[in-house]
């Protein structure tokens, strides 16, 4: 929910009257009240030495570490995040048959594969550039590549209707 509505507020910014293509892409957030307290607090669900969890008091999971990451990467504060422990954490829950599971031990799905490859492209490319893993760099905003976004850019933008959003 962070995540969501933290883009929200992102994308539409704080008038809520027109959709800011370029703060998208630059993560231009001035519109964000207690922008330092929710900083603490995506940092704070990383459980130390380890991967991220949704809530206080809930289970480390796989997929908070894209949710948590992104909102992160979005603030402007990815690079707070011990992102090779992170890192360790979700290559633990790897299958040896190709995936990444939810925790370590169970077997993995499409949605935690795809969100912890996010996360570990994240981290390639902010902190752990010798990781080895063959990731392009993520725009957390719209959960692509950089240089898919460049194409939506290209082909799509351009006649996206210019009314405002309600």
């Amino acid at each position: 929910m962070t995540y969501t509505a933290l883009l929200t507020l992102a994308i539409l910014r704080d008038d809520f009257q027109r959709l800011d293509r370029e703060g998208i892409k630059t993560h231009r957030l001035d519109c964000i009240p207690n922008r330092d307290k929710l900083e603490q607090w995506v940092l704070s669900r990383q459980v130390p030495l380890s991967g991220f969890q949704g809530r206080v008091e809930k289970e480390q999971d796989t997929c908070y570490s894209f949710w948590c990451g992104a909102t992160a990467k979005i603030l402007g504060c990815h690079a707070a995040i011990d992102a090779a422990s992170d890192a360790s954490y979700l290559l633990s829950a790897q299958s040896k048959r190709g995936g990444i599971a939810k925790v370590p031990g169970e077997s993995p799905d499409v949605l935690h594969s795809y969100l912890s490859y996010v996360a570990l492209a994240m981290h390639q490319h902010d902190q752990l550039p010798n990781i080895g893993l063959p990731f392009r760099p993520v725009c957390a905003s719209l959960n692509l590549s950089y240089s898919s976004l460049e194409w939506v850019v290209e082909h799509l933008w351009h006649s996206v209707p210019t009314y405002s959003v309600p």
